[in-house]
């Protein structure tokens, strides 16, 4: 089932929908809110690490003049001096966080979050399947006993930014905090 319509609709009242000079989208998937959201914004830089999504992104976004994709991973992107408006990372920051192996990608999702900063949560994550067993050895080994948990990722972001809203969708397993930085 395809759940982004609800996902848009839930975002609508939220600073994604307001615009201005740059929108950061971490992980696009197939740049669906590069279609809906190009009209709003200057520039969005939006990428995803799989090829197959960076595909069909690359011609639904191909159209517009304003919409950079890149096929990258978070860790692997080169953010240079870049701050945008928003940063949109949709139901990918378990991913980061296993690339990263722990939170060693906030201070750059800090960075680059002038600000607001959109993160859709999946709260439906299993911490017992097999590749969570494998990133909980690996965390273990470097000594990080903080998991992938919502209250670790309120911890590492509040320094730097205010939690203003929470919303959950009904038809999809996550959570979307909207944090606006201080």
């Amino acid at each position: 089932m395809n759940n982004l319509p609800d996902r848009m609709t839930i975002l609508k009242n939220t600073p994604l929908y307001k615009g201005g000079d740059l929108l950061i989208d971490v992980g696009c998937a197939t740049g669906y809110f590069e279609v809906a959201l190009n009209h709003k914004y200057k520039k969005i830089i939006a990428f995803t690490p799989e090829e197959w999504e960076y595909k069909k992104a690359k011609k639904e976004v191909s159209r517009f003049n304003n919409v950079y994709l890149y096929h990258s991973s978070f860790g692997n992107f080169d953010f240079k001096d870049l701050q945008a408006d928003v940063v949109y990372l949709g139901n990918c920051i378990h991913y980061i966080f296993q690339e990263y192996k722990g939170f060693d990608f906030v201070p750059q999702l800090i960075k680059i979050s002038k600000k607001y900063l959109i993160i859709e949560y999946p709260y439906d994550i299993n911490l017992d399947a097999s590749d969570m067993k494998v990133l909980k050895g690996a965390l273990q080994a470097k000594g990080i006993d903080e998991l992938f948990t919502k209250e670790n990722i309120l911890k590492q972001l509040k320094t730097e930014f205010d939690l203003i809203d929470t919303l959950k969708s009904g038809s999809t397993t996550r959570e979307i905090l909207i944090w606006k930085r201080k």
